[in-house]
This record gives C-alpha cells, structure tokens and sequence, in this order.
C-alpha cells in the first residue's frame, strides 16, 4: 500500500485520506489501548498515486465540516483540473466543473467550504473574445454550489483580465468570501465577496504568497 499524502480529520473523529486510488476512512481511536478500525474505502476513478506531486497532475481534496461530503480537485498540468463532490454515505462523485481554470497555479487553494458545510465556492477562468481577432481575455469567477453538486450560480466576476488567485475561504457568517490574487509580481491583492450580492470590495494590495486562514478561539 502506497503512504497517504493527504489526510482530513472530521468532527466526529473520523479520519479521511486518499490512498490508492480510493479515499479511505478510519475510525480514530479515544483510547491508546484502542485499535484503528476502518470505516469505509470508496474507490475513485483517474486519481494518481502518492508520488503525482513529482509530475505534472495531483490530485486534491477538502472535507466538508459536516463530514459528509469530499470535495476532490484533479490537477492536470497545474493551470487547470476536474472539480467534484464526492458523498461519502452511498460513495457517489457528481463532476461540478469539468476544467476549472487558473492563471496562478494554484488549485489545490481556490476551492472552499462554507463553515456550515452546506456550500462549496471556488474560482475559475473564463474565456473571452475571438482567435481570429487577437482578443482573447481571461477573466476569474467565483461559482457556488449546493453540496449535493446542485444548484450551481456564478455570484460574481472580475473586472480585471488575466488576474490569476492563489487562495479562498469563508468568514465563519457562512456570508462572506476572501480571496488573494497574484496581481502583481510582488505583490498580492485581498478582496472580498459578499455571496448576496456578489460585491466585492479591495481590503489591501502588497506582500507575497498571502495564505488565509481561520483562527478558532480556545
């Protein structure tokens, strides 16, 4: 068996990680007298081994806070990759975007969880303008869907071509996204999106390599 090269925990003490063309969950144990026992193995289809981070595709995945849902992205080539959600319960995988596109290189960052688990948002490129022409244009989108892979909506767009982002996630409102985009060559640009409206407004250009996070209280 190949090592997992990546694992998740759930609130319920469980374990998920991707293994051998499969996402495994395991049981953690409360007591260190107590063994590991496996839950369920799903195998999934077109997934690398351990060692695709040495190549040119991955594979990447985030659980959802509710634990039952996984949401998987298959990189191919580092700009762009298969986005799907993965239902843990009947181990059945809906395709949510069939090429998701990123001028920053950075996929495995620009899909995320609403805190509440019941909302998958992430970013893409979209295409515009004509070859014959020497108009083409990239500009990003940030999509959300419901985590049953349904009721996808595009929320919002940029009004800047060619801007590739390196990171997204939620504010714990369940209401508001922030975002980092590689706009310049040093130096990031933070924004936010509020999933109503789709607004966003600029919170602060400058710095390199931003990486959001939450930080939990206690």
């Amino acid at each position: 068996m190949s090592s997992p090269y990546q694992m998740a925990f759930t609130l319920n003490g469980e374990l998920i990680y991707m293994v051998d063309n499969a996402i495994r969950v395991v049981a953690v144990p409360r007591e260190l007298t107590q063994e590991v026992s496996l839950v369920k193995t799903i195998p999934l289809a077109d997934i690398p081994d351990n060692q695709a981070y040495l190549s040119s595709s991955a594979a990447w995945f985030k659980v959802s806070r509710t634990g039952d849902k996984v949401a998987i992205m298959r990189e191919g080539g580092g700009a762009s990759g298969r986005l799907t959600v993965l239902d843990i319960a009947s181990g059945r995988e809906k395709v949510i975007e069939e090429q998701v596109r990123n001028g920053a290189y950075s996929l495995p960052n620009i899909y995320a969880w609403s805190p509440d688990g019941n909302t998958l948002a992430y970013l893409t490129m979209v295409e515009e303008g004509s070859v014959e022409e020497q108009t083409i244009t990239d500009y990003s989108e940030l999509w959300l869907t419901d985590a049953n892979g349904e009721n996808r909506r595009r929320i919002w767009r940029s009004d800047r071509p060619f801007l590739g982002y390196t990171d997204l996630d939620w504010l714990p409102d369940n209401r508001t996204l922030v975002m980092s985009a590689d706009e310049q060559a040093f130096s990031d640009l933070v924004q936010v999106v509020h999933v109503s409206d789709g607004v966003s407004h600029d919170l602060f250009q400058g710095g390199k390599g931003v990486i959001l996070f939450e930080q939990r209280p206690g």
